[in-house]
Parts: structure tokens; sequence; C-alpha cells
């Protein structure tokens, strides 16, 4: 597997992109290319992170789910997940798996890019962006090759030369159609669309098999297989990006905690550590910076 190529934007230090989702230590964005030889797991750690994510597909076979829906992962593939959009991909073993990708902030593209990206996942919020090989291979093919070959530049143009690549493919998106997903009807997709649906309210296991007339275990279980996480993972991931948001724009740490659903501080303020990797410091990162 290649090492992903660092990009952080205002401070040029390196981020290493395994360790994203746990810390959100970035500026702008962080690009990444990464091959398997055909020899990885199946299926691939769901996760979910407070920036976007573009992921495109040069080799490889398998299924990309998101929020309970499912896409056909092929060569010239590319998705895009918004924040808290929980994701992961299942690889077909035996098969190579080359891909490359961008980690990035929305407040890292210009005004007019972003109005795209805000527009489309208004449209399809919760599902992700997907455009199949037929709608984009050619154009996304070249930009994210470019992107790749951008690692032999110096690292000032690399960051700029990296970042018009990205307004370049969100661009390019605005007069492509998305390929509509298989939102199936399986328990595992409903119980994933309902949490998404009442994320900060009280919910328990007895609720969930009250509303799904289900027992626990069937719940639990149907909700791991579809996912790759257990329910309480799933609720405990998003709840904390949404209450570190929150914190971000000012928010009180304690005041956060309790709207996206924590009715205990100490359990948030573990839960925060635990899946963010510092502090909830309110309105600030670690280093003390807006």
């Amino acid at each position: 597997m290649e090492n992903p190529i660092p990009y952080t934007g205002e401070n040029g230090s390196a981020v290493n992109s395994d360790d994203l989702c746990y810390t959100d230590k970035f500026k702008a964005g962080v690009f990444f290319h990464h091959r398997d030889l055909g020899d990885s797991q199946s299926l691939r750690s769901s996760h979910c992170h407070g920036f976007y994510e573009a992921l495109y597909i040069f080799d490889g076979d398998g299924k990309y789910l998101i929020e309970g829906n499912e896409y056909d992962l092929r060569p010239g593939s590319l998705f895009i997940a918004a924040p808290l959009d929980y994701h992961c991909v299942e690889v077909t073993p035996g098969v190579p798996y080359n891909r490359a990708g961008f980690y990035f902030r929305l407040s890292s593209l210009p005004p007019s890019a972003q109005k795209i990206l805000n527009e489309r996942h208004g449209l399809h919020s919760s599902r992700g962006l997907y455009f199949s090989p037929e709608e984009g291979q050619t154009v996304f093919g070249s930009i994210f090759e470019k992107m790749c070959r951008a690692e032999a530049m110096p690292k000032d143009l690399s960051r700029d030369y990296l970042l018009t690549l990205l307004t370049e493919s969100i661009y390019a998106i605005e007069n492509l159609k998305e390929q509509e997903e298989d939102s199936g009807n399986d328990l595992g997709s409903r119980i994933i669309r309902y949490l998404n649906d009442h994320v900060t309210e009280h919910i328990s296991l007895d609720s969930l098999a009250e509303e799904f007339y289900a027992s626990k275990y069937y719940l639990c279980r149907a909700f791991k297989k579809k996912n790759g996480i257990s329910i309480h993972e799933y609720l405990t991931q998003k709840r904390i990006h949404l209450a570190k948001a929150m914190i971000e724009r000012g928010e009180n740490a304690s005041a956060a905690a309790y709207r996206v659903g924590f009715g205990d501080y100490s359990c948030f303020y573990r839960a925060y550590v635990k899946v963010i990797g510092r502090s909830p410091i309110n309105g600030q990162d670690e280093d003390g910076k807006e």
C-alpha cells in the first residue's frame, strides 16, 4: 500500500489520512492514493467524519455502502460522502483494489463549487453522491491521475494544484446525473434511515424493537450485518461529530452534549475524547486556533 500524499493547507504540517476519522486535524484537505493487490479484507471499517470524502476507483470490484444504501464499486466510479455520512466499501476478495481520494472541507472550495455540493447533497441527503463509469470515467479519471502525479511536484505547488483539481472535479459534477442507489428495504437499511431521522432524540433498543416489531437481538444482528458496526457505535459517532460542529461554532460543550442526545456530560466527554482524540475545547482546535 502506498503512503498518502499529505496536504493540510494552512499550517503545512503532515497528516496521516489513517488518523483523520479520529482527529480531524487539518484545515483544507488530504489527498491519498492506495493500491491493494487483492489480499485485503472484504469489509472495510464503517466510519463517518466531519469532512467530505471524494473516492475515485481506478481498479476494483465490490460494493460501496453509505447510510444503508448500496452502489456498485467499479473502475471509473466516483463517490462523494458528505460530513457525517456513514460509509464503507466491500471489496471482492482476490480482485486488485486501486483508488485515490480527497478528504476536504467545504470551506476549502470557492463559493461557486460550495454551492454545487450544497445543492447536490441537499437533494440527496444522507445517501452520498455516486457517478457511474458511464457518466464520468473520462473526466474524473483524468483529474485523479493528475492528482496522483502531483506527488512529484514541490510542496507549495502540489498543495495549490491539488485544490485546483479538486475544484475542477466538483465543477464537473454539475451537469452529470448521479446513478440511483439501491436503498434497500431490509431491516438493517431501514434502521439506519430511522436513526438518521431521530439521531438527537432518546433512542433505546427497547424503543427500536417496538418501532420495527423485532427482538433486540435480531435488530442488533441485522444492523451490524448491514453496516459493519453496532447501533451504539453508529449513534455515538454521529452525535459526537454533530456536537463537535456545534462547539466549533461557539456552543458550550455541555449544551452541545445535551442537544445531540447525551444526558450525562461525563459520558459525552469520554466518548468525545475516544472519537475525536482530544477534549471538547469550546470553539477551538487543539492548538487553540479558531
